[in-house]
Order: C-alpha cells, then sequence, then structure tokens
C-alpha cells in the first residue's frame, strides 16, 4: 500500500509542476496533492508528509479559486492538518491556526452545506487541542458546544457517525478531568457506548472505540469505586491494545493506567508489572517527538514510582532513576505554558523527594525543591496541582527551613476555598476536595513549628489555616448567606434573584447512574452535559451576585477576623484541635487571648488506633445480643474515653482554667470544640476516667458544644439573635417513623411513638408526620415523606426527628434521614440547602449518627452531615448524635431535654439546648432514672453520643 501512496504523490506532483501559476486548475491539483501527502503521513506518519501537505493547502488558499465552496472546503483541510500537527507536537501556534482556519471557514458555509457537520467536527476538534496545549476551560466548552452540534447535525448509526459520538465523548471526559462534574462523566459514557455499538465489530475504528469505552469505565471506577466497571474497563482496554493500528499506543497507554488503577484497588504486584509493560510498549509504539508519547512517559514514570514504593520493592532505586529520568524527558519535551508541564513537575518533585529520603543523590532535595516550586508558581495550573507540589516542597523544608516551609503551606490552603468555588455541583467539590484530605492539619502544624513570630503569632497563624482550610464545603455555603432583611427594604429585586439563583445552585439537577444499552443514551447524555452547563452559568451568576450583595453588606456571609472571633469566644472558649504527622496541637480561643497547647499524648497512628477500637466496639454493642460481647466493648468504649481525657480533654481544661466542677451555685462554663479531621469521630464531651476522683470528666466540668469553624458558630449566633431572646410559643414539627421500609424487618423504633408523645406535651402546636400504615393517636397530620417534611420545615421553630439515618461513607452530602420514601426519594444533606428557614430555633435529630461526618476518606475535616446542614439552613441548635442510638433510651433523654428547656409553665427556651442536653446527659449517665445505686457510667453507648451544634 505503501508503494501506492508513493505513485500517487509522484503523479501529483508531477502535474503540479506542469501547472501554470496562475492556471485556474493549479488549486484544485494542490489540493490534491495534499490530500495525497496527508493520506500517506497517516499510514506511516512520516511528519515530513504532514508539513508538505499543510503546504500545499497553504499555497492553494494563496491562489484565485472558483467559488467560496470550494475556499471553504480547502479551509476546513487546512484546518484538520493543523490540528493534527498540533496534537502530535504540542504546537500551541498550530492549534491557533486551526482554529483559526475552522472559523474562517464556517464565515461561508451556511447550516444545509453538506461540509457543515464536518466543519462543527473539525472546529469542536481544533478547540479541544487548543486547550490541551494552552489549559483554557473555555476552549473545552465551546467544543462540547460544537461537537454535540456536530453529532446532532448529521445523526445516524454509522461509523462516521461514531467517529463524531467518540469525540464528543472525549472532550466530555477532558473537561471532567478538570472539573470533576459527574454529568460530563455520564454523559461522556453515553457517547461512547453508543459510539462503540454503532461501529462494526470488523470495522478498523472498532478497537479504537473499545479503547474510549475502557476508558470511560476506569474514570467511572475512580468516581464511584465501583469495581465491575474496572473490570470491564481492562477487558476493553487488552482487547483494543492487542488490535493492530495507529490507536495502539493510545489503547496501551489507557491500558497501562487501568492496571495502575487495579494495583492500587487490589494491591497484586501482578497488575503494576503488567501496567509497567503496557506503559512501556505504549513509549515503544508512540510516534517520536508526539505528546502521546510524552503522556506515556509520565505514566510510566508514576507506575515505575508506584512499584518503587510497594512493600518489599526488588529495585526501589532502579526503579526511582527510571521514574525521575522519563519526567525530566517529559519536562524537556514539553512546550512552556502547557499546563501538562506542572502536572509533571509536581510528580518529579514527589519522586525526587521520595528518592532523597531512601538515601538517593545529593542533589535531590534541591531537585525536588526546584521543581515543586516551579509547579507551585504556574499560576494556570489547576489549584489541586499547586497545592500537591507546594506541601512537597514544604515537607522538604520543614526541618532546615520551617519558616519557608510554613510560608508555602500556609498559601496553598489560602487556594483551598478556590476548589469549592470552580465546582458547580457539591459532589464534584467534594471529589476534589477529598484527594487533598489532611493538608490543612499538616498546614497548620507547620505554622506551630516555624521561627518567626511569637507563640501568640504563631497561634494566629495557624488560627487562620485552621478557619480557612476547614469545612470549605460548609464555608462556601454560608458565603451566600446572612441577614438579607436590611437589604431586601432597599433593593427587593437583587434579594430575590440572589435568593433565587442560590436555591438553583444548591439543589443541582439529580445525578442518576449511568445507563446501559439504552437507545436514547446519547440524547439522555446530551441533556447531563447540557444541564451541568447551565449549572456552571449558574454558580457564575450566585459569585456575580454575592460580590454585589457584599457591595451593600459590609461583611455579608465572609469569615471572621481574628478580632470577631474573639467576641465569638465571649460566652466561651473555642478549642481547635489539629493533629498531624509534624506535631499534635489545641488552639484556644477565648474573648482575651488566642494560645496553643502541645498535645504531645498524641500521635497520628495512635489516634486512629483509638479511632478505629472506639467504633468497632459502638459497632458490637449496636449488633450483638451477646451480654459478654456487650460488655468487653463498653469497656472499650470507656477505656478509649479515658484515654481521651489524659490526652487532650485534661491538658486543654487545665490550661483553660476549668480544674474542677463549678461551685454550688455557680454558673456552667461553656466550651466549643472544632475537632477537625479525625477527632471528630469521638466524643470529645464524653471524655472523662469511669472512678476515681470526682471532675475527672468534661461532662463534670464544663457544658459542651461543637461547630466546625468559627465562621459556622458566628452563622448559628447571628439565626439566634435574629430569633430573640427567651422563651415563645413555638410550632414544632414532629416526625416518627415506628418502622422503615427498606430495612430489615422494618428496623423497628419500638419507642419512637413513645418519644414524639413526650415531646408533644412540652411544645406548643404541633405538626406530627408518621409511616402512612402505622395508625397512631391522635392520627398524623400526613406522612413521613421528603415532600412533607420539606413543606412543613419552613413553618416550624422546632423539628424533632425519631428516625434512623444513615452517613455516606464516600459523598458526606448524600447522608440522609431515612423517612418512608428514602428508597426513591431521599432526604439527603443536599436536600436541605436551598431551604429558607427565617423561623427556625431547634432542631433535634434522635437518628443514627446524625452528627457523623465520613469514617474515611479525605474529608473529615469537611464536616459535612445532617446536623450541620440544619445548622446551615437556619436553625442556631441542633442535637445530634454521632452513632446509633438505643431506642429506649433516646426516649427518656429527649422527655427529660425538653423538661429542661423550660422554667414551670413557660414555653420551651431554645437558648437554654446546650445546658438542657448536659443536664439530660449527665442524668442518663448518673442513671437519675434508675433505682438505687445503679447508673450508667460504664455504659457509654447509652448516652455519651448525644452533642449540641451551634450557639
Amino acid at each position: 500500500m505503501t508503494d501506492d501512496y508513493d505513485e500517487a504523490v509522484a503523479l501529483l506532483e508531477e502535474a503540479v509542476r506542469a501547472t501554470a501559476p496562475d492556471h485556474p486548475a493549479r488549486s484544485g491539483r494542490l489540493a490534491l496533492l495534499s490530500s495525497a501527502l496527508r493520506a500517506r503521513y497517516q499510514a506511516h506518519r512520516d511528519p515530513d508528509d504532514l508539513n508538505a501537505a499543510v503546504a500545499r493547502c497553504e499555497e492553494a488558499l494563496r491562489l484565485p479559486l472558483k467559488d467560496a465552496a470550494e475556499r471553504t472546503g480547502l479551509l476546513i483541510s487546512l484546518g484538520s492538518m493543523l490540528e493534527s500537527r498540533a496534537f502530535r507536537t504540542g504546537g500551541a501556534q498550530d492549534a491557533e491556526a486551526s482554529v483559526a482556519a475552522f472559523t474562517s471557514a464556517s464565515e461561508n458555509c451556511p447550516v444545509d452545506s453538506p461540509d457543515h457537520g464536518r466543519l462543527l467536527h473539525g472546529l469542536g476538534t481544533a478547540l479541544l487541542t487548543r486547550y490541551e496545549c494552552a489549559g483554557r476551560l473555555q476552549d473545552v466548552d465551546a467544543a462540547v458546544e460544537r461537537l454535540s452540534q456536530a453529532v446532532a447535525h448529521e445523526p445516524g448509526r454509522g461509523p462516521e457517525h461514531g467517529e463524531r459520538l467518540a469525540r464528543l465523548a472525549w472532550a466530555l471526559r477532558l473537561r471532567y478531568g478538570r472539573t470533576e462534574e459527574r454529568a460530563d462523566l455520564e454523559a461522556a459514557g453515553g457517547y461512547a457506548y453508543t459510539a462503540f455499538t454503532v461501529t462494526p465489530p470488523d470495522h478498523p475504528a472498532r478497537p479504537e472505540r473499545a479503547s474510549d469505552l475502557g476508558g470511560f469505565m476506569v474514570d467511572h471506577y475512580e468516581r464511584t469505586g465501583e469495581p465491575e466497571f474496572l473490570e470491564h474497563g481492562v477487558n476493553l482496554l487488552e482487547q483494543a491494545a492487542a488490535a493492530a493500528g495507529t490507536h495502539r499506543p493510545v489503547a496501551l497507554h489507557h491500558l497501562g493506567a487501568a492496571l495502575h488503577r487495579r494495583y492500587d484497588a487490589r494491591g497484586l504486584p501482578e497488575d503494576l508489572d503488567r501496567a509497567i509493560a503496557a506503559l512501556t510498549a505504549a513509549v515503544q509504539t508512540a510516534d517520536p517527538g508526539s505528546m502521546s508519547l510524552l503522556a506515556s512517559l509520565s505514566g510510566l514514570a508514576n507506575a515505575l514510582h508506584a512499584r518503587a514504593l510497594s512493600p518489599g520493592a526488588a529495585d526501589a532505586a532502579t526503579d526511582l532513576d527510571r521514574a525521575a529520568g522519563h519526567l525530566e524527558a517529559v519536562l524537556d519535551a514539553l512546550p512552556a505554558g502547557r499546563p501538562a508541564a506542572a502536572v509533571s513537575a509536581s510528580i518529579l518533585a514527589g519522586v525526587l523527594s521520595d528518592r532523597h529520603d531512601r538515601g538517593g543523590a545529593a542533589d535531590d532535595r534541591a531537585g525536588a525543591i526546584l521543581w515543586g516550586v516551579r509547579a507551585w508558581e504556574e499560576e494556570e495550573a489547576d489549584a489541586d496541582v499547586r497545592i500537591t507540589a507546594a506541601f512537597v516542597v514544604a515537607r522538604m523544608l520543614a526541618a532546615e527551613d520551617p519558616d519557608r516551609a510554613a510560608d508555602l503551606a500556609e498559601a496553598a490552603i489560602g487556594l483551598l476555598p478556590r476548589l469549592a468555588t470552580l465546582y458547580a455541583f457539591r459532589a464534584d467539590r467534594q471529589a476534589m476536595l477529598s484527594r487533598l484530605g489532611g493538608s490543612t492539619g499538616t498546614a497548620a502544624a507547620l505554622v506551630l513549628a516555624a521561627r518567626r513570630g511569637t507563640d501568640r503569632q504563631r497561634a494566629e497563624r495557624a488560627f487562620r489555616v485552621l478557619e480557612s482550610g476547614r469545612s470549605v464545603l460548609l464555608g462556601h455555603a454560608l458565603g451566600t448567606r446572612g441577614d438579607l432583611a436590611e437589604l431586601a427594604r432597599t433593593d427587593p429585586e437583587l434579594v430575590a434573584r440572589f435568593r433565587e439563583v442560590r436555591g438553583l445552585v444548591e439543589h443541582p439537577v439529580p445525578e442518576a447512574s449511568p445507563p446501559v444499552g439504552d437507545s436514547k443514551i446519547a440524547a439522555e447524555a446530551g441533556r447531563r452535559a447540557r444541564a451541568a452547563a447551565e449549572q456552571r452559568r449558574r454558580a457564575a451568576e450566585l459569585a456575580d451576585l454575592t460580590r454585589q450583595v457584599r457591595a451593600r453588606l459590609g461583611g455579608f456571609g465572609e469569615a471572621p477576623t481574628l478580632d470577631e472571633a474573639r467576641a465569638e469566644a465571649a460566652e466561651g472558649a473555642v478549642v481547635m484541635l489539629n493533629v498531624s504527622e509534624l506535631r499534635c496541637d489545641a488552639l484556644l480561643l477565648t474573648r482575651d487571648d488566642l494560645t496553643s497547647v502541645r498535645l504531645t499524648a498524641l500521635e497520628p497512628a495512635t489516634v486512629g488506633r483509638q479511632v478505629s477500637v472506639f467504633r468497632t466496639a459502638v459497632d458490637t454493642v449496636a449488633t450483638t445480643e451477646d451480654f459478654a460481647e456487650v460488655a468487653t466493648a463498653q469497656d472499650a468504649m470507656a477505656s478509649v474515653l479515658e484515654w481521651l481525657w489524659d490526652g487532650v480533654a485534661e491538658p486543654v481544661l487545665t490550661a483553660l482554667g476549668h480544674t474542677g466542677p463549678p461551685g454550688d451555685g455557680e454558673p456552667w462554663p461553656r466550651l466549643w470544640w472544632a475537632p477537625g479531621g479525625v477527632m471528630g469521630l469521638l466524643p470529645l464531651h464524653a471524655a472523662g476516667h469511669r472512678t476515681g476522683p470526682a471532675g475527672r470528666r468534661v461532662l463534670d466540668r464544663v457544658i459542651s458544644s461543637y461547630t466546625p469553624t468559627l465562621r459556622a458558630l458566628r452563622h448559628a449566633r447571628e439565626q439566634a439573635r435574629r430569633q430573640g431572646a427567651g422563651p415563645v410559643a413555638h410550632h414544632a414539627l414532629l416526625v416518627a417513623m415506628p418502622l422503615t421500609p427498606g430495612l430489615p424487618g422494618g428496623a423497628p423504633l419500638s419507642q419512637a411513638l413513645d418519644e414524639v408523645a413526650r415531646v408533644r406535651t412540652h411544645v406548643g402546636e404541633v405538626t406530627f408526620l408518621c409511616n402512612p400504615e402505622v395508625a397512631t393517636d391522635p392520627p398524623a397530620d400526613g406522612p413521613a415523606v421528603r415532600s412533607e417534611v420539606l413543606d412543613r420545615l419552613p413553618g416550624a421553630t422546632i423539628a424533632h426527628f425519631a428516625c434512623h439515618g444513615t452517613t455516606h461513607s464516600t459523598d458526606p452530602s448524600e447522608s440522609r434521614l431515612l423517612l418512608h420514601d428514602h428508597q426513591h426519594s431521599p432526604l439527603t444533606v443536599q436536600d436541605l440547602l436551598p431551604a429558607e428557614l427565617d423561623g427556625a430555633r431547634l432542631a433535634y435529630l434522635s437518628a443514627c449518627g446524625s452528627a457523623s461526618a465520613t469514617a474515611g476518606g479525605g474529608l473529615r475535616d469537611e464536616a459535612v452531615h445532617l446536623a450541620s446542614a440544619f445548622q446551615l439552613v437556619g436553625f442556631p441548635h441542633v442535637i445530634g448524635s454521632l452513632w446509633d442510638i438505643d431506642d429506649r433510651t433516646a426516649a427518656t433523654l429527649a422527655d427529660a431535654f425538653y423538661t429542661a428547656l423550660r422554667t414551670g409553665s413557660e414555653p420551651p427556651d431554645t437558648d437554654r439546648a446546650a445546658w438542657a442536653l448536659h443536664q439530660a446527659v449527665r442524668g442518663i449517665r448518673d442513671g437519675t432514672d434508675l433505682p438505687g445505686p445503679y447508673d450508667r457510667s460504664r455504659n457509654p453507648y447509652l448516652w455519651a453520643a448525644y452533642l449540641h451544634a451551634g450557639a
């Protein structure tokens, strides 16, 4: 076949030479020669052929042409060839010229032209290549739009239609890689699946379509953790890589990446070895000097780095050397300013850092710092890439230059809030932030370990780091909340639009599972992609509206200054805990000072073990009926609470001057815990010793409350102030679920109706919702379903839920209360966000884990759970729980709590919520409802779960 190409090129070259420069046929013959040269390039990848094809096409365009259609066709051909060259070499100039050629062609290409679909497809592809050269998100947005139009322009079922679908799928995957919007990922899967099915099994493009679909499967696995997608992806990529063709280097690259992911999931060395073999083959078969080659070299370096760090690595030093060499080659070849350069520089910094730690070359430390700083200083790079690089450098500098390390880490944490504004969907923000889990704690530790400044100045810097880097998602939501009453009087249109757009942003399009096999899959994929684009537009509008509101209302929704934070500590100290590999500390914020206490008894490994012991014991008590096992588990819980007292609570309380119980007639001091990270999984308020002198328990010294940040506490206080102080007549929403559909045996809560009946005696007007099939006396006012609860909440001052709840392990915004319709219409954290509850005062969540953040992953600092959601939407006081609650105890404690809220016949005073819960929990612990000398001090499962969050 190569001889045929050579012959065609030779004949056409002779024809061009024989044609006079001013002959009307010359442009057409140059166009044919250009096409032949391009075909020969596609056959054996000689870049000289592509260069010559571009030159002949440009020469033809400089000649007089017979009509606009001929010019349009030549411009489309030129744009396509320039895009191919730019894609191969990474040349930004070619990418710009390609977009310009297609744009020029569009000026004389009407919608009904046979070239219009080809033009849209080519322009979309050129915009994608320009995006990969320059990293401008608007280019990939425009590419998705043009490629969607190309698909719609000529719908069909053949391989050509499959090519257009595949290119659109690739564009969506590229955008997903930047924004992590799941709608884009699932739309990409829809298009990739359809492209695969419309391409016949014997068609030359079938392996490439299999590679595309396999890549989507792996991406979907990375997002959801569903292993079947990973296995399907590997199988498809193996098929694609086994077939011959120009697609094979890319298929080998994706196969290597998929096998690397499978190694991460299963830990089997053979997966990593196979990944390295596939990526090595990709490097060997890629076009010399191509961007595909550089991508495969980078992937190979990643895999070699992972093998060097794996347990029992046979030749770690060689693997690290090879990884560093490949990355240096990539960085030498990448054009300046390419987004991939910052990624490769960040990875190289990590490789050199690890090689330095293993006694590598003398200049590895300097190299790690050099490349890490280069990645950090690339301001156009993605924030997560810059943050990762900054922490590599900060760790390298920590021992010899702690001040520079602290400065860099502090600056990196300053980028975290940007992530909350870049992604339109809450779950997408979570996916990005989860990979940076622990960064805030490390930065605070580095700041506290710095040499520059006084102890107080270092504590103030650490406070700013923790306040900025914790609860980023919650802080983003708080940034659009505040008192708008005054502005509503002077500019009602601005406030109305602000509230409308905020509601649309905080309640986005529901995400469905990716469809498989549906003939309408591409149409649904397009709908989801358009919904994601609309959501991004709304997020941008909300940011603009927020700026307008802040220009009129200074400080609206903004984080408190240090002086403002001290003012919030006037009612009691705020304790911010920080656990990191470097050191563990408590920051103590009072009305007059901000200090730090080194928690020398803590270290991350010990904290992790104690959390594991505690949670295992909680699960045992909740699930077993064996008395001996329950007793052992309760003892394990009590032992962890003693460790928590010795290592955290006692040093903190002593530093604050709370050295014993308050005297008779003295007011109980208050204290707010801001635990952060893994410490938020333990009941700090319940820390203490079972035996020994009185007062060796937190409950006997202070009233504890919780807040994720000072900003959240200030929000709760503002809500409380707007409601006014003292007891008022209440309208309570009471929700009971004695049986829960979908749970084994209905998971009966035998005391739920009794609990609600007791609460009813303490509150005023009541709306009561319950299972529709459960008969109650008095009858329920409606079913306990999502829509009823959301409709009734705005009219309630008190909301009390006696039901099951769940905490989502990977997506805390999907944590939910289990109402009657939870299987198909769950009431989640995300559902609560659009609510505007101006009269809310108290939410009591007598539900499992309503105040517990996810136990795993990188989102522990985010404090995204049901209790924080109720606080965000307007409840200044929230009662929640850290684990499954004993049904009988729940009813008793609720009765005691509401009793303590009241004085005589007065209605409940919700401002006493923290004190009332403290009294109720102490009463349950001390067995005030039990006969004789019995108490529950050795059974913390029954009383230690309850906590107060808020004002």
